[in-house]
């Protein structure tokens, strides 16, 4: 979602799940305000993954 946001000019986000994952978090958006969509788009599945494990438990 994030990387799809910084496509269309958001620069701000607030998921309660980037305060497990903050770093990945602040580079799915530096790699989306930089245009770099395919790198955004590779954090923001790793970090889709990580946060769909933790919430199995």
């Amino acid at each position: 979602v994030m990387s799809a946001g910084c496509a269309i000019g958001m620069d701000s986000f607030i998921p309660t799940s980037v305060n497990i994952f903050p770093e990945l978090g602040l580079e799915i958006i530096e790699a989306g305000i930089k245009g770099d969509s395919l790198e955004a788009r590779k954090k923001q599945e790793k970090y889709n993954s990580g946060v769909l494990a933790i919430s199995k438990h």
